[in-house]
């Protein structure tokens, strides 16, 4: 391993972790000593960060650094398999890559159903296993750094207020403000007003980035408002004409309330 000063540093446990500052890291768990030695000595030639543990309960208990990082798996270990290790961990470990001596088709097709990166049989090709490392380090540093955004979001999204969540909740499913304001029942110029101040609670540089920010927080949606929305916005079209223009109408004497999509489009008709 390097350190700050690009001295070379044996890391043989979390222990030593003080020693140095890893941007990345890899983790090797292997009851296979040999296996654990040879994975190290590669990684460390290409000046990658790696500690290695020989049971699986060794990596558990032991904290993490702040990094981004993948996990190398052996297929066997001595307190229980490498596949259940994998499931044991779900979502909450980096990307994995798996190492055996002898592998299966059924356990290969688990691993990556389970969410594996790679599986790869010893003797291994040095080439190989470095970039599916640095892929899979990659992809953990993605991760990391969507997840820090959407972190920042949640916490904006804590500063805005129950009415101007409202707000947001109907204007990115698709309302017009007029609509918002119907359905809420306040002026127009309000819904204005909360709708800026949502912007700016939420670092959101266009409607669309509102729209993506909602999407990335699971804020629910309606792709269709609700008809009974409509209803409240809904004009009778009877109340729209003018004594001027009522001979155009069809029917024009009769008591019929077509109600109208705010935009003129007909959405119901009533006796």
């Amino acid at each position: 391993m390097w350190n700050e000063q690009n001295t070379h540093v044996r890391i043989n446990g979390p222990e030593d972790w003080n020693l140095i500052h890893p941007r990345q890291l890899v983790f090797i768990v292997s009851g296979d000593n040999c296996i654990r030695s040879e994975l190290q000595r590669v990684l460390s030639m290409h000046g990658l960060h790696a500690v290695a543990f020989e049971t699986a309960a060794g990596y558990v208990a032991c904290v993490k650094p702040d990094a981004p990082a993948c996990l190398i798996l052996d297929l066997a270990l001595p307190d229980m398999s490498g596949l259940d290790l994998q499931e044991q961990l779900a979502e909450t470990c980096p990307p994995v890559i798996f190492v055996t001596r002898r592998a299966e088709i059924a356990h290969s097709v688990r691993a990556i159903k389970a969410g594996a990166l790679d599986f790869l049989t010893l003797p291994f090709d040095p080439k190989l296993l470095l970039d599916s490392v640095r892929s899979a380090i990659t992809l953990d540093a993605n991760t990391r750094a969507n997840r820090e955004r959407v972190t920042g979001m949640r916490d904006r999204l804590e500063r805005v207020s129950p009415r101007e969540r409202q707000v947001l909740q109907l204007v990115v499913s698709g309302l017009l403000n007029k609509q918002v304001a119907a359905q809420l029942g306040i002026s127009e110029i309000t819904v204005q007003i909360h709708r800026r101040r949502v912007m700016r609670k939420m670092a959101a540089s266009s409607f669309a980035d509102l729209v993506r920010i909602a999407g990335l927080l699971q804020i629910p949606v309606d792709e269709r408002p609700s008809h009974s929305s409509w209803h409240a916005y809904a004009i009778p079209a009877v109340a729209r004409r003018s004594s001027a223009s009522s001979a155009s109408w069809p029917n024009a004497n009769r008591d019929d309330r077509a109600w109208c999509h705010p935009h003129g489009q007909q959405c119901e008709r009533g006796g």
